[in-house]
Parts: structure tokens; C-alpha cells; sequence
């Protein structure tokens, strides 16, 4: 398994995928200026990075991105028994994965996820100095959820009154989520005024994320009470420095058959061409490890070159 940048030659297998309602929104667009805005942040500066991630026959099978520089949002914070509307500055989200349907819980989230981490070690000035990650709120079968419907909907406009899931995510991949903000009521709610099928999504996340934001807290995400306004999912938050608690380290590789000493995913120092794979190692020295031919022909890395390193949990 293998991720790295999107490239041109990955578009018409982009437009094979089959997205679900909650997926990778990001996906649904002009695949090639996709990839172009991801390359131009790559090479200068922008506002994403796309990554492919490949299965262990080189197919893709599924993406992950990063909005390096997002701007400021509207939300709401929930503090003790009041909550009142919050604005977050301009900062960096993890977004856009999406893994084919047959290859998940198999190990390419993991790589999505400490991929990217290892890809901010490496080039952290691509980033702001505040992250946050948005997580899919808890909807019925028909795509409705309570927390709009009785706290958001009364302050909206009739035709934003009665939306679904579906139609809030298409209003936002219409870049029309300001028709929607500017009506947001801006008083204090208390919990006890809230009625209860609301009040019990507030800070809950969609049964498929609810592992993801059990875990996030190991990577130096934390929950603070900022909650999405569409739908009172939670909202994380973390500092460049608080993903510290990764144990990301850097190494100079020695190209050897090695007896391994352990598993970790790894990746070069570049952003073109970066690579990050799970892939066995040695310790030699304090800063070096030995990886096998094949692990440095799938990092793009040589005999005596850096590469970064997050020891794999066991």
C-alpha cells in the first residue's frame, strides 16, 4: 500500500469511483483542476493537497487531502449548559478521504491518516498553525437530523427550512454556504430549551466516524465543544505542536535485508514526489534505519537519504 500526490494519469479511475452521500464532497467536481490546485500548492503555494492511495497491485483505491489554508467558519460552542454562535480563523482541516468499499478495514485509513501526518513533519510552512477536523453528524434514514430541524430550520428561510443531508452537501459543493450563514441565529441557546432528539446529537458523531473520533485524541485532536451548525456534530480542534504526540522521527535508511525490528509507516522528505508506505525496518543507530530494496524503490529514496518515520501501534 502506497500514497502519494494525485497525478493526471488518475482521472478517469477518479470518475469510476462510486461516492456514497457522506463521502469525500471535494470528489464530485472538475477532477483535473482538482489536481491541478493540488499541484500548484505543491509546487508554490494553494489551498489543498490531494493524495492518491494505491493497494498493493498499484491500483487506486481511494484518496485523502488537506486544506492547507481554509478560511474562517461559523459554528457554535457548547460551554456547560449554554451554547452561542463561535467564529474559527483561517486554518488547516484533514479531509477528502474516500476508500473503495472492499478495500476498508484493511489498513489504508491508517496510511491516510499517518501518511499525511508524516507529509506535514515534513513541510509544516504548507499549513496553518491551527487545525481542525470536521466530523459526519447523525442523520436518519431519509437524511434529516434533528438539531437543524428544531434549533436551525425555525431561523431559515422557507427554502432552507426542511433540508436533507443531500441537499445541505450540494448547497456547499455550490460554494452557496453564505445563503445559509448570514440567517444563523446568533442568541444563546440552553440545553434545557433545546428539545431532547437535538439536545442528544449535540457533540455526536455519525456511527461510521465514531471510531475515528474515539482515536483522535491519540493524535493530539481534542474536542472543546465547537459543534457543526447543520447538524451539532463535533468539532476538533489542534495546534501544529500538539501532533507532537505522534512520535514522528527522522532517520537517514540504510538499503540492507534486514531482520526485522518492527513495522512503521515511512516516508521521504519530498512534496512532488512524496511516497509513504507501512513497511518493516531495523534500527541501526540513533539515526539510522535499514529498509529493504523494494521499500526504498517505493519511498524514491537512495543509500544515506532522510526519510521520516511513525512507529506503527501494536
Amino acid at each position: 500500500m502506497l500514497l502519494r500526490p494525485l497525478e493526471f494519469r488518475d482521472i478517469d479511475t477518479l470518475n469510476r469511483f462510486q461516492l456514497g452521500d457522506g463521502s469525500a464532497s471535494g470528489l464530485r467536481g472538475d477532477k483535473r483542476r482538482l489536481i491541478e490546485k493540488s499541484i500548484e500548492t505543491l509546487e508554490n503555494d494553494g489551498s489543498s493537497i490531494w493524495f492518491g492511495i494505491e493497494s498493493d497491485e498499484h491500483e487506486l483505491i481511494g484518496t485523502a487531502a488537506f486544506s492547507t489554508k481554509a478560511k474562517g467558519f461559523t459554528c457554535y460552542r457548547l460551554s456547560g449548559e449554554v451554547i452561542t454562535q463561535a467564529s474559527v480563523p483561517k486554518n488547516s482541516t484533514f479531509m477528502g478521504r474516500f476508500i473503495q468499499p472492499k478495500y476498508r478495514h484493511r489498513g489504508f485509513g491508517n496510511l491516510a491518516l499517518f501518511g499525511r501526518f508524516l507529509f506535514l513533519f515534513a513541510h509544516p510552512k504548507l499549513f496553518e498553525k491551527q487545525f481542525i477536523g470536521y466530523l459526519r453528524g447523525v442523520y436518519n434514514k431519509e437524511g434529516y437530523n434533528s438539531w437543524w430541524d428544531h434549533v436551525i430550520s425555525p431561523y431559515m428561510p422557507e427554502h432552507f427550512k426542511n433540508l436533507s443531508y443531500q441537499q445541505y452537501a450540494q448547497i456547499l459543493r455550490e460554494g452557496r454556504e453564505h445563503e445559509i450563514i448570514q440567517f444563523l441565529p446568533d442568541k444563546p441557546f440552553r440545553l434545557s430549551d433545546i428539545p431532547e432528539s437535538a439536545r442528544t446529537l449535540i457533540g455526536v458523531a455519525h456511527p461510521e466516524t465514531q471510531q475515528m473520533f474515539n482515536t483522535l485524541p491519540r493524535q493530539g485532536f481534542r474536542w472543546r465543544g465547537l459543534i457543526d451548525y447543520s447538524s451539532a456534530a463535533p468539532i476538533v480542534e489542534a495546534g501544529i505542536d500538539d501532533f507532537l504526540v505522534i512520535g514522528c522521527k527522522p532517520f537517514y535508511i540504510r538499503v540492507d535485508e534486514h531482520k526485522k525490528s518492527g513495522s512503521a509507516y515511512i516516508s521521504n522528505k519530498s512534496t512532488i514526489r512524496f511516497r509513504a508506505i507501512l513497511a518493516d525496518f531495523s534500527q541501526r543507530s540513533h539515526d539510522e534505519i535499514c529498509i529493504s530494496k523494494a521499500t526504498a524503490d517505493s519511498l524514491l529514496v537512495n543509500e544515506g537519504e532522510p526519510v521520516l518515520l511513525i512507529e506503527r501501534e501494536k
